[in-house]
C-alpha cells in the first residue's frame, strides 16, 4: 500500500512549507497550494490526490472544503484551525478531522496515516 498524496492549502505560505517539509520527512508526496484558486486548479491537472488539508480560518476554506467534496468526493478533507471551537460543525465536511493550529508535523502525519488507512478498508 502506497502513502497518501497531500495537497496542502493553508493560508500562511510559512505553514505550508514547514508542513511540506514534515510530511515529506515521513515519506508522504505532497503539493502546496496558496489559495482557492490554485488549490482547484491543482487537483483539476495533477494526478490522485488523496487528502486534502485546508485553513479553515482562511476566507474561502470552508466553502473551498465542500466545493472538493462535490467535485473529488474520494479526496479526504483535514482542516485546521486557531479556534476550532468557534466553527460550527454543521460548516464543515461531515467525517472531516479538524487540527488546532499550530500543529507539529508529526501530528499531521498521524492524522493523514489514519485516513489512508481508513480509506484502504472501505
Amino acid at each position: 500500500m502506497s502513502l497518501p498524496t497531500v495537497l496542502l492549502a493553508l493560508s500562511d505560505p510559512r505553514t505550508n512549507r514547514a508542513m511540506s517539509t514534515g510530511l515529506q520527512r515521513f515519506g508522504y508526496e505532497n503539493l502546496t497550494a496558496t489559495d482557492q484558486c490554485e488549490a482547484l486548479s491543482i487537483l483539476a491537472t495533477k494526478g490522485q490526490i488523496d487528502v486534502m488539508i485546508i485553513d479553515a480560518d482562511a476566507p474561502e476554506g470552508l466553502a473551498l472544503g465542500h466545493g472538493v467534496r462535490r467535485a473529488h468526493p474520494n479526496v479526504a478533507i483535514v482542516y485546521t484551525s486557531e479556534a476550532p471551537q468557534k466553527i460550527a460543525e454543521h460548516t464543515i465536511v461531515s467525517g472531516s478531522p479538524m487540527l488546532r493550529s499550530p500543529f507539529a508535523p508529526h501530528l499531521l502525519a498521524g492524522v493523514v496515516a489514519a485516513l489512508g488507512r481508513r480509506a484502504s478498508l472501505d
